[in-house]
Formats: structure tokens, sequence, C-alpha cells
């Protein structure tokens, strides 16, 4: 007879337990809430994760740290010495927000010495690169025609005047005297450009003797109007001559048909009939 007959259900199971689901005593499914809350413990948790760990919380692009907001943004900058709003020099690292009296962002200034030369000025005829274009002086302001030779302007007055109004003319503008020849090339420089103007020779030189004793004439005592005394020289043939009754001719000017200086009276604006026309050249840089 089978077992189960004899001893019944329950004692069947009494005899052999079986084994079930860890965590549980008996196979029998949960019987109360309670029960069920904690068959399902683990899996809850998992929707407690994931509500803590919702996409829509994280920190979005816009809500990252600004890098400019951790750190001052730096600019260079440039000394400006003379307070034109334009600098020079080397650059410096500053914050852009509070920029140190004296420096500007900008290193255009071709002269930080002059207050008067910057890349806002205007150009005149003054022998000065005012603009900073990196041209001397402008055709449009100087009164002659402008050339350019070792740094320094030229002004080719193909008018007639006499060696003081030529001069005068000359001195009226800034950093200019009538030309100072310095050596041969320059001399050579000049011929070639002056006889290229047209009209006249006979071009006044920025070379006397008005305050040579009468022992100096005819060759001694010459000077030059910027102060220094004869160097260079390129006489004609019997020049200076100091010829006339009055012996008078104390001022040089430059005769391009031949290359040469020759002596003249300083109050003539013509000669030969030419008119005496005149070169003047700056003083700077």
């Amino acid at each position: 007879m089978l077992l189960t007959a004899v001893l019944g259900p329950l004692a069947l199971g009494c005899l052999f337990k079986l084994p079930f689901a860890e965590g549980t005593d008996s196979g029998d499914p949960p019987t109360s809430q309670g029960d069920a809350d904690s068959a399902t413990e683990g899996t809850g948790d998992s929707d407690d994760a994931k509500d803590s760990e919702d996409p829509g919380d994280s920190a979005g692009p816009g809500d990252s740290e600004d890098p400019g907001d951790s750190e001052d943004e730096t600019c260079e900058a440039w000394t400006d010495s003379d307070g034109d709003g334009h600098g020079a020099g080397t650059a410096v690292e500053v914050d852009c927000d509070a920029i140190p009296e004296g420096l500007v962002t900008n290193d255009d200034d071709c002269d930080d010495s002059d207050g008067a030369v910057n890349p806002g000025a205007t150009e005149v005829c003054n022998g000065i690169d005012d603009d900073c274009s990196g041209a001397v002086d402008s055709a449009d302001v100087c009164p002659c025609p402008l050339e350019h030779y070792g740094g320094h302007a030229y002004l080719f007055c193909n008018t007639s005047a006499t060696w003081y109004q030529a001069q005068s003319t000359c001195e009226a503008l800034d950093n200019y005297l009538l030309v100072v020849l310095d050596d041969a090339s320059e001399q050579s420089w000049v011929t070639t450009k002056a006889a290229a103007q047209g009209g006249s020779a006979f071009w006044w030189l920025g070379y006397h003797n008005l305050n040579a004793t009468p022992g100096q004439e005819p060759a001694g005592g010459y000077e030059w109007v910027d102060g220094s005394s004869a160097g260079y020289e390129n006489w004609r043939s019997g020049e200076p001559d100091d010829e006339g009754d009055d012996g008078d001719e104390d001022c040089a000017h430059l005769d391009t048909a031949h290359g040469g200086w020759s002596d003249l009276h300083c109050s003539w604006a013509d000669f030969d009939g030419e008119s005496m026309s005149y070169v003047c050249e700056s003083t700077v840089p």
C-alpha cells in the first residue's frame, strides 16, 4: 500500500522536506501584502534607482560652468607714452576689463614720443610722417613737387625767387631749409631731379658766405644754412669769383646744365634770362 494511503498527505510532507525558493520556508505563495513586498524587494529598488538617475535631472550643456566665469580674460597691451591713444614697444598681458592707465590695446604708433604723430593725425608738410602711413610728407600737402632721398624729403620749387626769399619760404615750413649737399651722391641725385622739373637750369643752394670778412673773399667763409661749415663742395672752374663791382656774390647756386656751382648775387631772382629756382630739404630725421 502506498505510504500516502497509510500516513496521509501531511505526514508525507513532514518526512520528506522539499527544497523551495531561497528566502522562503515553503513553496506556498505569499499570503499577505507584506509578504509580497518582501518577495519583491530588490525589484522595487530598481525603480528607486531609476528615479534617482533620471536623465532629466542631469546637468545639460546650458548648466555647465562657463570657463570665462572662472578666469578673467586677458589682452595684449602696449605703452602709450605720449598719451595719444596709440601704443608702441613690447606687449604685456593685462586684464581686458581693467587695462592699466598708460597702456592701450594697439601698437600702431610710429613715434610714441610725439602726441601729434599717430595713425589718426593729419599729414602736413613738415618732414615728418604725421599719420604713420610710412611716407614722409605728401605731394597733396606740400607746395612744390616732392621727392625722397636718404630718409629726407626734398621740395623742388621751380619758381622765381631771390636767395633770401627761397630760404624764407623753406624755413616757413616746419623742419625745412634750403638744401644742404653732403656728398657727390646727393649732389648727383639733386641735379638729376632738378633738371627733370624742366624750366630753369639755376637752383639756389643753402650755401653762402654772407658773414665772410673782406679778407676771406671770394672763396672763404662759406657755410651751410644749418650752421655746418664747408665740407663737400663742387664749384665750377673759376668759381666762386665774387664777380662784380660791388663784390656781392655771396650765395651759391647749382647749374644743372653743367652740374657744378657758381656764386651769384643773393638778391637776384633771375639770371641770364632764367628764373632762380630753389630746393628745400627736410632737416629730420
